[in-house]
């Protein structure tokens, strides 16, 4: 068993664990709280209990009542924020895991849950979660991330600020992203591709991971696993009529939609046309905000700041064009700008002022740019 799998099933045998701990009669406030604590350490966290609880709700393991308060569990719903405080820098408590605490818990029960969720239990929508699988649109705020599985068992992870639309998940599988960045894991289904589309491009898969990042002014589409093909979207008076290219990395103008296809590792950018990144993309990298994670490797300042501010309210300014060139390498929570900060305090001529009312961070040089080396 690989390491990423090993740390999914011990997931999954905490949540079966907080199932039962919270079916029991007379749960604390302060289990409940705990409860709260783990949810918000992780999405595939969220994604875990629900899943294991639609399992026993569906088989009657720990009998019908099995619905979660979670004002009570200091919840207010699924959707994992990255301030969950409220305050812009601040971490989850880390809190132990239920099997770290003494319990009359009965250990076969979790090891049959973890048993009928690891054999393909579907996620269920439950009593204060809004991820049924009928639902026509899912969307995050600045500084939240959302997992959910749609109705053909494909795991959706969305990012910060992000809009996520179904168009038809029955017939044919396609899902508009409105905004933001998301990750997607497709069920594989021979006979209905699965379609991701925004104002750039037009994503085909049949089973595989990739992510897709709308940038604003351009969409980034970097493979995980399996091969993507990537289509420019058509503009909406032209015919769709795909080219018979014998070379699908060729790119074409806009008369027609130009097609690439992907394995992993590989990344193509849509602007006006449709570009393969010479480089092998930094998965790692990509994808590393499903962790609450940034990694910059040689980037400009200005790339990282803008990055940051993505996810907080804490908003950080460049006030001189020279800061912005400044490369930047290291891996940072995307919760804790002020990381940024304490890395930026090696420069001894970088100085970083804050606003009156606390919400800006001001990056300046000390002293006048000509003759400053950073």
């Amino acid at each position: 068993m690989d390491k990423e799998a090993a740390s999914r099933k011990l997931i999954y045998e905490e949540s079966a664990e907080w199932c039962i701990a919270l079916h029991e009669p007379g749960v604390s406030a302060s289990v409940r709280r705990e409860f709260g604590a783990w949810l918000r350490r992780s999405p595939v966290h969220v994604e875990a209990y629900l899943e294991t609880a639609a399992a026993w709700h569906e088989t009657d393991m720990l009998g019908k009542d099995l619905t979660v308060d979670l004002a009570a569990a200091d919840m207010d719903n699924a959707v994992v924020s990255l301030h969950p405080s409220g305050r812009p820098g601040a971490r989850a408590p880390q809190t132990p895991g239920p099997a770290k605490r003494k319990s009359r818990r009965r250990p076969w029960l979790a090891a049959a849950a973890v048993l009928i969720v690891t054999g393909g239990a579907i996620l269920a929508g439950l009593g204060g979660f809004p991820w049924s699988a009928g639902a026509s649109a899912y969307q995050t705020a600045k500084g939240e991330q959302l997992s959910f599985t749609l109705a053909d068992g494909t795991l959706v992870h969305l990012n910060t600020d992000s809009r996520l639309e179904i168009l038809d998940i029955d017939t044919e599988r396609r899902v508009r992203l409105i905004r933001g960045e998301g990750y997607f894991d497709v069920a594989r289904d021979e006979s209905r591709p699965f379609i991701v589309t925004n104002r750039d491009a037009e994503v085909r898969v049949l089973g595989t991971e990739f992510n897709v990042r709308d940038s604003g002014d351009s969409t980034t589409v970097t493979v995980a696993e399996g091969q993507v093909e990537v289509r420019q979207a058509m503009p909406a008076a032209a015919a769709p009529t795909p080219p018979d290219l014998s070379e699908p990395s060729a790119a074409t103008t806009r008369q027609g939609p130009s097609r690439l296809l992907l394995t992993p590792g590989q990344q193509a950018i849509v602007r006006e046309d449709l570009v393969l990144n010479p480089d092998l993309a930094n998965l790692e990298s990509v994808v590393a905000w499903r962790q609450r994670r940034l990694i910059f490797d040689g980037e400009p300042l200005a790339s990282v700041v803008d990055e940051f501010n993505r996810y907080n309210a804490l908003v950080i300014e460049i006030r001189d064009s020279h800061l912005s060139t400044l490369r930047i390498n290291g891996v940072f929570n995307a919760d804790d700008p002020e990381s940024l900060l304490d890395y930026l305090q090696q420069y001894e001529n970088v100085r970083i002022l804050r606003s009156n009312n606390g919400h800006t961070l001001i990056l300046e040089l000390a002293e006048p740019a000509s003759g400053t080396v950073l």
